[in-house]
């Protein structure tokens, strides 16, 4: 009777070949282009659906490579994810900027910042005050910052000196 069940089991394992579980496509080491920085990013292991950004190189000596600087979780919309990252650690107040990661179709990946909550714009009074209309003429380009996959090779031609 054992033979049997090891027969069975050996022939269901060749029908059924286990497979390894895929790495995510936002897994992996990237570099920051505007700053050079590499990071690198790996399924958290408390959360399901989320991912640790840990840093691996950076060219600002205050922030020691290894370094834990933030999270990201996935959205509802495929290829989007919502992250907290700290952007200046080695400072006291160090601050966690909120930004939506999206995986672009030619494999690199972008940053866009974004707010929540209130603030107060006193520029708004002083058409009130001088009876002279103030407008914000500057608006950053989408899709600027980001980061390419260094674990690859870099089909985007991207160099840095």
């Amino acid at each position: 009777m054992p033979r049997l069940a090891t027969l069975l089991l050996l022939w269901l394992a060749c029908i059924f070949p286990a497979t390894a579980a895929a790495p995510h496509p936002l897994e992996g080491a990237w570099r920051i282009i505007s700053t050079g920085a590499e990071i690198e990013i790996r399924r958290s292991a408390t959360d399901p659906d989320g991912f640790d950004i840990t840093l691996l190189s950076s060219h600002d000596m205050s922030m020691p490579e290894g370094m834990h600087i933030g999270t990201a979780t996935r959205t509802a919309t495929p290829g989007r994810y919502v992250a907290a990252m700290r952007t200046q650690p080695s400072s006291p107040l160090h601050r966690t900027r909120r930004m939506v990661l999206t995986l672009r179709p030619d494999g690199a990946l972008s940053f866009e910042p974004y707010t929540k909550g209130r603030t107060i714009n006193l520029w708004r009074w002083i058409p009130y005050l001088f009876r002279v209309t103030v407008e914000k003429g500057y608006k950053a380009p989408s899709d600027i910052e980001g980061a390419l996959r260094t674990d690859h090779r870099d089909l985007t031609r991207h160099r840095t000196l």
